[in-house]
């Protein structure tokens, strides 16, 4: 297991190939063998049947011997001949044997017994047993014998040797056997022919991961063309890249945005403390304002933090999902910000909701519309909370969002003009964006004709099977 573990992919493609190639033409070869055997068998004892038939059991009026007459060929030539076997004792001509001259050919039996008699023959000739085929060996020759009764209490054995047919075999074994490797070595080499050409896409594949893998390079693609699996591999590979470079470059910006981002505040706390820490002549209204404003800052990073930690989860997986009611995740989300928003009134129509997905988060996109909505409200004005078959429709009576803004509010560190001097980290609506991606909803804003703006957060792609 572990040698074949170490070939190479195409070479266990070949073995593979090569090994079950071998299998087929074993059993192919097999089978002709067998079915060659067989046939040639069959030749032989239709001939020794026929020969059976063709003898007429007599005895001479004049010597009494028992002769065999033949209507074609000689019975006890090289390639054939022939014994008579009685059922009980021995026949009794005399010794030797002669071939008689005439129109026919007559064969006198010797006394003995060319193939040893059995009792299966004698029963034979004796009528308890049928005719029969069997394998004999005489002296150093293996025969094939008929043996038939041809007279009440006499049979007649027939036999043939089998070495023409033994030759014929050996010489069809290797000729079998060579083409059996013959065909193995030429499946191997196809087998890995084949192998190579198949994984080509595959060698590419490896190729640009290695050079990924080197270099850090993303924007490497494989070349991937038709629809078979390689090619859906090589697809599913340059999406996986392309999600990685999007992925790497997400990074690299929110890096770069939140330093930007970072450096003010802390300039701003790092100004102030050195303002504190050098003394000097400062009235208490003075070095309240510092501090107050070096706390403020502080706020400002503590929720720039939170938003970056947030942020930089991005569409991460719902590998912790549950199923929750989205309504009540809601409500939570309304009583925390109306116990800090007594300048806002906060309404709230709800009707139950059952999603899959993190409370955690979706309470914190929930919490994110809902104070942008309280950023963007005048003092004793009213922000419409609505949820409709998982539908979350946030509405203020703000001033809305300019036209140009639209497309770029769930930007992240997107902050319109209007809003810069206001406090935030331009991450709340992008947090808000990347929790509705990762539980299958989108979210979306417009301005209304009225005043104010409206931000809908829909989650329906979220709700379980029925």
């Amino acid at each position: 297991m572990t040698r074949a573990r170490s070939l190479s992919l195409r070479n266990r493609f070949a073995a593979i190939s090569a090994g079950a190639v071998a299998i087929a033409i074993a059993v192919a070869l097999a089978i002709v063998f067998i079915v060659t055997r067989g046939q040639l068998r069959s030749q032989i004892d239709d001939s020794l049947a026929a020969l059976a038939r063709l003898t007429e059991t007599r005895q001479d009026p004049v010597s009494g011997l028992f002769v065999v007459s033949l209507n074609a060929g000689p019975l006890s030539g090289d390639r054939a001949f022939a014994q008579f076997v009685p059922a009980e004792g021995t026949l009794d001509p005399p010794s030797g044997t002669e071939v008689g001259t005439g129109s026919g050919n007559v064969v006198y039996l010797r006394r003995e017994a060319l193939i040893p008699v059995t009792e299966r023959a004698r029963a034979v000739a004796g009528g308890s047993e049928p005719a029969y085929y069997e394998d004999r060996e005489v002296g150093d020759t293996r025969v094939r014998v008929y043996t038939r009764r041809v007279l009440p209490d006499l049979a007649v054995q027939v036999a043939r040797p089998l070495d023409e047919i033994e030759d014929l075999l050996d010489d069809l074994t290797i000729v079998l056997l060579v083409l059996f490797l013959g065909g193995t070595a030429l499946a191997a080499l196809l087998g890995r022919a084949v192998a190579g050409a198949a994984l080509a896409p595959v060698r590419r594949l490896t190729a640009t991961a290695e050079h990924v893998s080197a270099t850090r390079d993303l924007t490497s693609r494989i070349e991937a063309g038709g629809s078979d699996e390689l090619s859906r591999l090589a697809t599913t590979f340059n999406s996986m890249l392309e999600a990685l470079e999007v992925s790497v470059i997400d990074q690299q910006r929110l890096v770069a945005d939140a330093s930007h981002e970072l450096r003010t505040p802390l300039t701003s706390v790092r100004t102030n403390m050195e303002v504190l820490a050098r003394g000097g002549v400062l009235d208490s209204e003075e070095r309240e304002r510092i501090i107050e404003d070096v706390v403020t800052q502080l706020e400002e990073l503590t929720v720039l933090v939170g938003d970056l930690v947030e942020a930089a989860r991005g569409n991460e997986p719902l590998v912790e999902a549950e199923e929750l009611r989205f309504d009540e995740v809601v409500e939570r989300a309304v009583a925390v910000v109306r116990a800090r928003a007594a300048r806002v009134t906060f309404t709230l129509e709800t009707e139950p909701c059952i999603l899959v997905g993190r409370p955690a988060r979706l309470e914190r996109a929930v919490s994110n519309l809902l104070d942008n909505a309280l950023k963007w409200s005048p003092r004793n004005s009213v922000v419409e909370v609505q949820v409709r078959e998982c539908v979350l429709t946030v509405r203020d009576h703000g001033p809305g969002i300019e036209e140009a803004d639209l497309e770029r509010v769930f930007d992240r560190f997107y902050r319109s003009p209007s809003a810069r001097a206001a406090p935030g980290s331009g991450l709340g609506l992008t947090i808000v964006r990347d929790v509705a991606e990762t539980h299958g909803g989108r979210v979306t804003a417009r301005t209304i004709s009225d005043g104010g703006a409206l931000f809908t957060l829909d989650l329906k792609g979220a709700t379980p099977p029925r």
